[in-house]
């Protein structure tokens, strides 16, 4: 959640926004800090200097008479005659100055502001040079404040406006928000569900009907395709059907002959090819959701007993055997007997062709309370990865085995339109897939 809030759109933009704002607003503020500076510094100047020139109107030579200054201020008063300096009067204090700074109208040294400001004496050459220094503190405060203010004031407005585009622009994706919410309910279904158009003539109008476009291309897609599988399948059953009981009658006809085991490996091969077309069909029924469960009551020990018959031929090819256990107790259960026997096949069939040769199947049949568990165990030669994925339609835990990686498919699927749960699980050498229902009383069951 920390990684998405960080990479998502409004705090991108939020950022954004900050970082133009910020190269907008720096610029303008400095411009902003320097006039007013220089307004503040030219009217302590103008304060300065109309003191001066106050008190110079003041002084008199004959007889000699000096202004003293306000409280805050120093003066120096000296009297140039020609490149010769008469001092008239200093205040105490007042710090000595090279004599180059007296001919300065206004300098800064340290925290001290001098001015100085000039008057002809009548019928002389000599001049008058008053200088008056004062602490410019107060000033440096009044821009320290000013400072302040334009870093707190930029911050405080950088912050608002970042909150503000962030609000807005979630208000903004929240079309997006929900044309996201819509995509993640999307499946590969014969109806997919449609994303919200928002009622703005605006970009994200256009990403919904887009986005609704290609979703209707893929319904059409799928819907073709099962229609095809459906189609394809009905068609191959019936010549099947025809070659499965006509190679079972020749059998019969000629058992232990040479033509007997072609015919024998005929018909495994058409039971096989048989058992994936079903596939096949269950499949497109599964995809269409036009499957409707016919539950009656059944022992479950049926269901393993039938499923059995059915890979009997791949058992002997791989020389191995399955070991039934099961409690001596009512284990009946509401269930459609051709669907789950269907995935009862799919599990045997995964356990003897992905066991080593020769291996033990082991099937149980545990009541735990009210509900009946079946554990389709067989051992490995090595640990699975990502044992959830086998659930997932046409995943091979080996790419280069045989089969299409659809029977955990199926009887998950199957699995879950009866209610029951189904769990992978596995040990160092063993493989576990475990089937959980609600065992039914034939007084409470209703068909």
């Amino acid at each position: 959640m920390k990684s998405y809030f960080f990479s998502s759109v409004r705090t991108k933009t939020s950022l954004l926004f900050f970082g133009v704002f910020l190269i907008i607003i720096l610029p303008i503020n400095y411009i902003i800090y320097q006039k007013i500076k220089k307004i503040l510094v030219e009217a302590d100047i103008k304060e300065l200097k109309f003191e001066a020139e106050k008190l110079i109107d003041q002084v008199r030579l004959d007889p000699r008479e000096i202004p003293l200054p306000k409280a805050g201020f120093r003066e120096k008063i000296q009297l140039n005659k020609e490149i010769y300096f008469e001092e008239l009067f200093s205040s105490p204090s007042f710090p000595p100055l090279d004599q180059s700074f007296y001919f300065v109208d206004y300098f800064q040294q340290d925290t001290l502001a001098f001015v100085t400001v000039k008057r002809k004496i009548e019928y002389s050459s000599s001049v008058i040079l008053l200088t008056l220094m004062r602490s410019n503190n107060q000033l440096q405060s009044s821009l320290a404040e000013l400072t302040s203010y334009l870093f707190y004031a930029t911050s405080a407005s950088i912050l608002l406006a970042g909150v503000f585009v962030y609000i807005i622009t979630g208000f903004s994706l929240s079309a997006v928000m929900k044309i996201v919410a819509a995509s993640t309910r999307v499946n590969a279904s014969n109806s997919i569900e449609r994303v919200p158009v928002p009622k703005a003539k605006d970009e994200y109008q256009e990403l919904a009907r887009a986005i609704n476009s290609m979703l209707e291309r893929i319904e059409l897609s799928i819907k073709n395709q099962t229609n095809f599988f459906a189609s394809a399948a009905h068609e191959l059953k019936t010549p099947l059907t025809v070659m499965k009981a006509e190679l079972t009658l020749a059998l019969r006809k000629s058992p232990g002959s040479d033509v007997a085991k072609i015919l024998d490996s005929n018909l495994r091969e058409v039971e096989r090819l048989d058992h994936i077309i079903h596939n096949f069909l269950l499949i497109s029924q599964l995809k269409t959701e036009t499957i409707s469960l016919n539950r009656k009551l059944y022992e479950f020990n049926e269901i393993v007993f039938s499923a059995m018959k059915k890979i009997k031929y791949l058992a002997q090819d791989k020389g191995s055997s399955i070991q039934v256990s099961l409690e001596e107790k009512d284990m009946s259960v509401g269930i459609d007997f051709d669907m789950m026997e269907t995935a009862v096949v799919n599990l045997l069939e995964n356990a003897v062709k992905y066991s080593p040769y020769g291996s033990v199947i082991t099937v149980q049949l545990l009541q735990i309370e009210e509900s009946l568990h079946v554990k389709f165990m067989n051992p490995i030669l090595k640990p699975l990865s990502s044992l959830d994925r086998l659930k997932e339609e046409f995943y091979k835990a080996e790419p280069q085995s045989s089969g299409l990686g659809l029977g955990l498919w199926i009887c998950n699927r199957i699995l879950t339109m009866h209610q029951c749960e189904f769990s992978l699980s596995q040990g160092d050498k063993s493989f576990c897939a475990l089937i959980s229902m609600k065992l039914v009383q034939a007084d409470d069951f209703t068909s």
